[in-house]
């Protein structure tokens, strides 16, 4: 079979497959998710003109014919971004489909394809207690000095936990728990966004391995692959770091026994002091409560009034508790916002300021896929006045008046010079 079109029928596949996962997470409205399900559809019909398919030559691209004659011709097809192709030869406008979803779209497709072994390693032992010290794949509430002795279970435990480190472009951790009914599960990966989630879930689902359903924050459930229950039991360690699958379970005599389904066992495993939640006292301060005074937050508690009032506050978008170290000012709102909404919602995070906005005031870079808020777009990007994108690492170049990419340029020079031959 022909590279390209063997490509063609990977790259259509990937795409189907990034759309439906995003369709069906409920981060898009309805209006957008039919327009995403168009994608796959309008590139399937263009057998002739285009014939879509992953760029031979750059493996961050794709690339397309222009006319019917360089459909197989590797050497004159044009190489561009998924993003800028949906927008330009597909006429799906920002009206349609929102920058940040195509460039969420774009990242799950190319972290699909590939042989990730060579991204991923393996550690054990005291080596993930050094991985969380040094914050590899960003900052949680268990990395950073002084969390060794919250990791001891995970020191301690090589054959029942270990610790899956990615580094392609960017760094991303996840533990990996060997459970009682003998099958290896992938954890929650940090950072929960980006083109890494795929590749590593692409990775464990070629080992076997079972992934979970979503890489939110626990609430309720915590639904795998496989839709069942998982245990896993190990010796107590006495001091319990935060978990995020495993996230409910029992102490069993000197046995630790944990579960990834809510309600089966008695305590919850969502503190970062190294206790976990059950009984009834405060788990902030220790202090006995009264069960009719307890105060709980989806699940997290109890507490007593006076904690709870210290450690939480209401999100604008659920209408829900949550700890204030988890929720965020939206700059151009003026609201506030958990972290599970931001993941969820059309909020994103300024590269530059490190503040969150609405989609309305963010800007996404064509050929890195960073956002940024207007004001630090200026610093920061170039804009294309023909392509009508923004870029972070192209040189912009001035053409009549006008600011352009570096593709563009070129194609306005070509037509130029073209226009003067025609005379």
């Amino acid at each position: 079979m022909n590279p390209i079109l063997k490509d063609r029928i990977k790259l259509i596949r990937a795409i189907e497959s990034a759309i439906e996962n995003l369709a069906s997470s409920e981060k898009v409205s309805m209006n957008t998710s039919n327009w995403l399900r168009d994608i796959p559809m309008l590139i399937r019909q263009d057998y002739g003109e285009n014939f879509l398919s992953f760029s031979c030559e750059d493996t961050r691209k794709i690339s397309y014919a222009g006319t019917p004659a360089h459909k197989l011709d590797t050497v004159h097809r044009v190489k561009t971004t998924l993003p800028r192709f949906i927008r330009r030869r597909l006429g799906l406008g920002a009206d349609k489909i929102s920058d940040p979803i195509l460039a969420h779209i774009a990242s799950r497709v190319f972290g699909t394809i590939g042989d990730h072994d060579g991204d991923i390693q393996i550690v054990s032992g005291e080596s993930i207690v050094d991985y969380y010290r040094e914050s590899f794949g960003g900052s949680s509430c268990m990395t950073g000095e002084n969390r060794k002795n919250i990791l001891k279970l995970y020191a301690d435990n090589p054959d029942k936990v270990k610790l899956l480190i990615y580094e392609n472009g960017i760094k991303a951790r996840c533990l990996l728990w060997n459970t009682d009914e003998g099958e290896t599960v992938l954890d929650r990966i940090y950072p929960n966004d980006g083109h890494h989630i795929a590749a590593i879930e692409q990775w464990a689902q070629s080992k076997g391995y079972i992934t979970r359903c979503t890489h939110g924050l626990p609430c309720g459930d915590v639904k795998l692959s496989d839709g069942i229950e998982h245990t896993i039991t190990l010796p107590d360690p006495g001091i319990y770091p935060y978990l995020d699958t495993f996230h409910y379970g029992e102490i069993d005599g000197r046995d630790l026994i944990l579960s990834n389904i809510a309600g089966t066992y008695e305590y919850i495993f969502e503190c970062t002091d190294g206790n976990y939640m059950g009984g009834i006292r405060c788990i902030n301060c220790g202090n006995s409560i009264c069960e009719d005074e307890t105060y709980h937050s989806d699940g997290d508690g109890p507490f007593c009034e006076s904690c709870f009032g210290e450690l939480y506050a209401y999100c604008d978008q659920c209408e829900t508790d949550v700890p204030k170290d988890s929720i965020q000012r939206i700059a151009d709102s003026g609201e506030y916002i958990c972290n599970n909404c931001i993941q969820n919602g059309d909020y994103f995070e300024c590269t530059d300021c490190e503040e969150f906005f609405t989609t309305d005031s963010i800007r996404v870079a064509e050929d890195t896929g960073q956002c940024y808020c207007e004001k630090c777009s200026e610093n920061n990007l170039i804009y294309c006045e023909d392509c009508e994108v923004y870029y972070e690492n192209e040189e912009s170049k001035e053409y009549e008046n006008r600011t352009l990419c570096e593709e563009c340029y070129k194609s306005a020079i070509e037509d130029a010079a073209q226009y003067k031959l025609e005379l």
